[in-house]
């Protein structure tokens, strides 16, 4: 399974979330700099019990059609409740591209995600009782994309290619797929 709390939400261009009888599927859509003018984004906000969210990106296509894209974003949030909860993340977006033209192209695009989130220990009832074990760990997941299409648009043959890892490791544990 995955926890949705690692997913950095600023870093993606679109959600899309389809229901299904007995179904859920969630899409995300990273960024995709079509234009020639550069954009970059910066955020820090902060709120009650020393919340802290740090946000920036910066993207750019030449008219060559390389590109690049580069993201990323830091929240620590500390318990509001119990003796210990603190959740700390860390994400980034690297994006790399090669599209000449609307008919052909080639991606490549990694997305790191490093969560640090210590047991929810609940006190108040006289007996401490975790609630939530605690997680550290690393998610990297990795893709390479081509495509070609015969025409412009979305009208015509249309090829994709598309390659991807993904992996974590943490507690313990180390999973590739």
């Amino acid at each position: 399974g995955i926890d949705p709390s690692f997913f950095s939400l600023s870093l993606f261009e679109r959600v899309e979330i389809e229901r299904w009888p007995g179904l859920l599927r969630v899409h995300l859509f990273t960024r995709r700099h079509s234009l020639k003018a550069p954009g970059s984004r910066i955020g820090i906000s902060s709120g009650d019990k020393q919340i802290a969210r740090y946000i920036g990106a910066l993207q750019k296509r030449y008219a060559s059609g390389l590109g690049f894209g580069m993201g990323g974003e830091r929240m620590v949030a500390p318990t509001a409740t119990g003796s210990s909860s603190d959740f700390d993340i860390t994400n980034i977006w690297l994006q790399l591209g090669y599209v000449p033209s609307d008919r052909l192209g080639v991606q490549a695009q990694l997305v790191n995600s490093s969560p640090d989130r210590k047991r929810f220990i609940d006190g108040s009832t006289g007996v401490p009782d975790t609630l939530e074990l605690a997680l550290r760990g690393k998610r990297q997941d990795l893709e390479l994309r081509g495509f070609w299409r015969s025409q412009p648009g979305d009208q015509g043959l249309r090829v994709d290619l598309l390659l991807g890892r993904t992996r974590w490791e943490g507690q313990g544990l180390s999973e590739e797929i």
